[in-house]
């Protein structure tokens, strides 16, 4: 099979230079492992850097590893100091690449973002809601949805978890019918909780758009009709339908 000389590229599409969370005095790894483009992988080097120093095998703060496609940096006993922004630029013989990680201490979480519900997505008793995680500050993180009608004085929550999507989605359910409802959503961990998001503002369906039209039954428009509410049925004329305000 033919293979191709390209410029390193990350293994993974998906990614994309990242939080690192460790705690004080511990030891974390950051690990890259590049795409395998080329038939020698022994031309594929690494240099790391800490705040774009060029940080030395003889820094015995730091253990570095190479073997192939794949480079390691171990930080250890981890200090105020050693948190911030470190990289790794890989090369080979057609070109370069650099990925970023940002080592920081464990917090609370970051806030979720780009939170909005889908507009057609909306019953008489439900909507579907999407976020985009934000950074899980380190420990595993649970999404606490909060919502309540227009006339409601205290808010209702639900929790989803995260379960490591890049967009999450949760469908609401066990709403009222034509009712206008308030939702917003915060982020929590063991730590602590992030800001809330946004306030999003949405009205449910009206229920008797469920009443079907078809199969000979039939719902009376409430300006064509007298009594509450009619059921038309074909074959034995009308009849009332009370519990339809």
């Amino acid at each position: 099979m033919a293979q191709y000389s390209c410029p390193p590229k990350p293994l993974s599409d998906n990614a994309k230079d990242g939080k690192i969370a460790a705690t004080l005095h511990a030891q974390v790894t950051l690990q890259f492992t590049a795409r395998d483009y080329l038939d020698e992988s022994n031309k594929t080097t690494f240099m790391w850097f800490k705040e774009n120093a060029t940080i030395e095998n003889e820094d015995h703060k730091f253990i570095m590893s190479s073997q192939k496609l794949q480079s390691n940096l171990s930080i250890t006993n981890i200090t105020e100091t050693d948190f911030g922004i470190y990289k790794v630029r890989v090369s080979n013989t057609v070109g370069h690449y650099n990925h970023s990680f940002e080592l920081v201490a464990r917090d609370k979480p970051e806030a979720p973002t780009n939170f909005a519900y889908i507009v057609d997505s909306i019953t008489d008793s439900s909507v579907t809601l999407k976020w985009m995680p934000g950074f899980n500050g380190g420990y595993p993180q649970t999404f606490i949805l909060l919502y309540k009608r227009y006339t409601q004085q205290q808010w209702q929550n639900t929790s989803v978890k995260d379960d490591g999507a890049k967009d999450m989605i949760y469908k609401l359910s066990g709403l009222f019918s034509m009712t206008a409802y308030r939702v917003k959503m915060f982020a929590s961990n063991e730590e602590g909780v992030s800001a809330d998001t946004e306030t999003l503002h949405f009205t449910t369906k009206d229920l008797r758009n469920k009443i079907p039209n078809n199969g000979g039954i039939d719902y009376v428009p409430k300006t064509e009709r007298k009594n509450p509410g009619i059921l038309r049925f074909p074959d034995i004329g009308s009849l009332p339908l009370y519990q339809v305000s």
